[in-house]
């Protein structure tokens, strides 16, 4: 079996509005995403922060 070192991909953006929706995004983009050589990606928390609908699911300190 050939060993391969992968490229992680950072995939999420700061300032996403929250009508957009990074998961469906990603789901459309796998196959493309793979095809450039992609093995992993680096995504944001699943769900949303304290601050509520426009908080980006990480909190600041």
């Amino acid at each position: 079996m050939k060993k391969i070192n992968g490229i992680i991909m950072q995939y999420f953006e700061w300032y996403m509005k929250c009508n957009q929706n990074l998961w469906n995004d990603i789901s459309k983009k796998a196959e493309e995403l793979a095809d450039i050589g992609i093995t992993a990606l680096w995504l944001p928390p699943a769900y949303k922060g304290i601050g509520g609908k426009d908080e980006v699911g990480y909190r600041s300190i």
